[in-house]
């Protein structure tokens, strides 16, 4: 398994620091632990038998970046992840952009949509959040 562009051994290890470090858990393994642990499972699948390139992971990620950065609807990656098992059904991903973004909330590296004004005088967030207008230059 080379998964060579990806260090999400290192990503796992940053996000649960103390469950890494604790290298036992007593009582049975807490959340975080629970969840440390289904990641790291899911970061040494490959995608597809003989894949050397992704981990299930590594691939689940790249996909919801994609998504993020282009401004992909929820229903249109859904539709992506089903046409992609359908075509390639020994595929290991998630089924839907739901448990994709479960996975990546697990991780931490969830995001929150914050819109702005178009002349970047402002940002519609905390008290402002559901404003109509800006209030600098009054531009909607």
């Amino acid at each position: 398994m080379d998964y060579s562009r990806d260090d999400i051994d290192g990503l796992l290890n940053d996000q649960f620091r103390d469950v890494a470090q604790a290298g036992g858990v007593y009582d049975g393994p807490n959340e975080d632990a629970k969840k440390f642990y289904n990641l790291v499972e899911e970061a040494s699948q490959e995608l597809y038998p003989g894949c050397t390139r992704f981990s299930k992971l590594s691939f689940t990620l790249r996909l919801y970046l994609l998504k993020c950065l282009h401004g992909w609807i929820t229903e249109s990656f859904t539709s992506l992840l089903e046409f992609l098992k359908e075509a390639m059904p020994e595929l290991k991903i998630s089924p839907s952009y739901n448990k994709t973004k479960s996975m990546v909330k697990n991780l931490n590296l969830d995001y929150e949509k914050i819109y702005a004004c178009p002349n970047h005088c402002m940002l519609f967030r905390n008290d402002h959040k559901d404003d109509e207008f800006c209030h600098t230059c009054g531009a909607s």
